[in-house]
Protein backbone atom coordinates (compact mmCIF):
# COMPACT_ATOMS: atom_id res chain seq x y z
CA UNK A 1 0.00 0.00 0.00
CA UNK A 2 1.43 3.41 -0.57
CA UNK A 3 1.32 6.11 1.04
CA UNK A 4 0.86 9.94 1.05
CA UNK A 5 2.80 12.51 3.00
CA UNK A 6 0.75 15.33 5.10
CA UNK A 7 1.31 18.13 6.20
CA UNK A 8 0.30 19.42 9.53
CA UNK A 9 1.49 22.67 10.87
CA UNK A 10 0.67 24.68 13.65
CA UNK A 11 0.82 28.74 13.53
CA UNK A 12 0.62 31.37 16.56
CA UNK A 13 1.51 34.25 15.04
CA UNK A 14 1.84 36.78 17.76
CA UNK A 15 1.31 39.92 15.65
CA UNK A 16 -0.40 39.04 12.88
CA UNK A 17 -4.35 39.02 13.33
CA UNK A 18 -4.63 38.22 9.32
CA UNK A 19 -3.40 36.31 6.42
CA UNK A 20 -2.69 38.68 3.72
CA UNK A 21 -3.52 35.99 0.72
CA UNK A 22 -6.37 33.61 0.26
CA UNK A 23 -5.34 29.33 0.05
CA UNK A 24 -6.33 26.81 -1.87
CA UNK A 25 -5.32 22.73 -2.01
CA UNK A 26 -5.80 20.87 -5.44
CA UNK A 27 -4.75 17.84 -3.66
CA UNK A 28 -7.43 17.29 -0.74
CA UNK A 29 -9.61 18.93 1.76
CA UNK A 30 -7.75 20.70 4.92
CA UNK A 31 -8.51 20.10 8.89
CA UNK A 32 -8.13 23.18 10.24
CA UNK A 33 -8.22 23.12 13.93
CA UNK A 34 -8.31 26.05 16.64
CA UNK A 35 -6.71 24.67 19.66
CA UNK A 36 -6.58 27.48 22.07
CA UNK A 37 -8.11 31.17 21.60
CA UNK A 38 -10.63 31.95 19.02
CA UNK A 39 -10.08 32.57 14.86
CA UNK A 40 -12.49 33.32 11.67
CA UNK A 41 -12.21 31.47 8.63
CA UNK A 42 -13.26 33.15 5.56
CA UNK A 43 -14.20 31.17 2.47
CA UNK A 44 -13.86 33.78 -0.73
CA UNK A 45 -17.26 33.74 -2.94
CA UNK A 46 -17.53 30.76 -5.72
CA UNK A 47 -19.65 33.06 -7.66
CA UNK A 48 -19.09 36.12 -8.76
CA UNK A 49 -20.24 39.18 -7.04
CA UNK A 50 -21.06 36.36 -4.38
CA UNK A 51 -20.73 37.44 -0.26
CA UNK A 52 -17.74 35.46 1.69
CA UNK A 53 -18.83 32.77 3.75
CA UNK A 54 -17.39 32.53 7.53
CA UNK A 55 -16.83 30.33 9.87
CA UNK A 56 -15.89 31.28 13.72
CA UNK A 57 -13.66 28.92 15.68
CA UNK A 58 -13.15 28.36 19.16
CA UNK A 59 -10.38 26.49 21.10
CA UNK A 60 -11.74 23.11 20.53
CA UNK A 61 -13.47 23.18 17.47
CA UNK A 62 -12.61 22.26 13.62
CA UNK A 63 -14.04 22.53 10.35
CA UNK A 64 -12.36 20.95 6.72
CA UNK A 65 -12.11 23.19 3.91
CA UNK A 66 -13.40 21.34 1.05
CA UNK A 67 -10.44 20.90 -1.94
CA UNK A 68 -10.46 23.44 -4.26
CA UNK A 69 -11.88 26.16 -1.82
CA UNK A 70 -10.30 29.87 -1.29
CA UNK A 71 -9.81 30.40 2.60
CA UNK A 72 -7.91 32.65 4.98
CA UNK A 73 -7.78 33.07 8.23
CA UNK A 74 -8.29 35.95 11.19
CA UNK A 75 -7.43 35.60 14.24
CA UNK A 76 -9.51 37.52 17.16
CA UNK A 77 -7.42 36.50 19.70
CA UNK A 78 -3.81 34.96 20.14
CA UNK A 79 -4.48 31.34 19.16
CA UNK A 80 -3.16 28.26 18.19
CA UNK A 81 -4.44 26.72 15.49
CA UNK A 82 -3.59 23.32 13.80
CA UNK A 83 -4.02 22.48 9.90
CA UNK A 84 -3.66 19.31 7.81
CA UNK A 85 -3.32 18.68 4.12
CA UNK A 86 -2.01 17.78 1.02
CA UNK A 87 -0.09 20.44 0.62
CA UNK A 88 1.47 19.61 -3.07
CA UNK A 89 0.17 22.27 -5.57
CA UNK A 90 -1.15 24.67 -3.08
CA UNK A 91 -1.81 27.86 -4.25
CA UNK A 92 -1.68 31.16 -2.67
CA UNK A 93 -3.30 34.50 -3.73
CA UNK A 94 -2.51 38.13 -2.93
CA UNK A 95 -5.33 39.63 -1.07
CA UNK A 96 -4.07 43.02 -2.56
CA UNK A 97 -4.78 40.93 -5.96
CA UNK A 98 -0.89 40.95 -6.16
CA UNK A 99 -0.84 37.35 -7.78
CA UNK A 100 -0.48 33.87 -7.33
CA UNK A 101 2.33 31.15 -6.53
CA UNK A 102 2.36 27.56 -5.59
CA UNK A 103 4.29 25.87 -3.10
Amino acid sequence: MATTPLAPSTSSPPRRTSVDHWEMHPEAGEAVCCLTGAVRLHFRPTEPGGAEETVRLRAGSAVIVPRDRRHRVRLDAPSDLMSLTLRQGTRRERIEGQGEHAE
